[in-house]
């Protein structure tokens, strides 16, 4: 399971690389359908962090990832 959220942490994507040149089922957690991190992943969440402000919201992200 990796979380990539915008910035998407270049260490992040490459765990999701070297495990699906091993064969790994990966599963993201994202914010973005543009996110780099889904060219890497088997099954794909995505949890919006806009807002009506200039600083993105975790909020929805974290939800997500407490309900699975």
């Amino acid at each position: 399971l990796a979380v990539s959220f915008f910035r998407y942490a270049h260490m992040t994507l490459e765990v999701l690389r070297h495990a699906r040149a091993r064969g790994l089922k990966t599963v993201v957690v994202t914010d973005s359908a543009t996110s780099p991190a889904l060219a890497h992943a088997d099954v794909a969440f995505i949890a919006s962090a806009s807002t009506l402000h200039h600083v993105p919201s975790q909020v929805g992200g974290i939800v997500l990832i407490d309900a699975l």
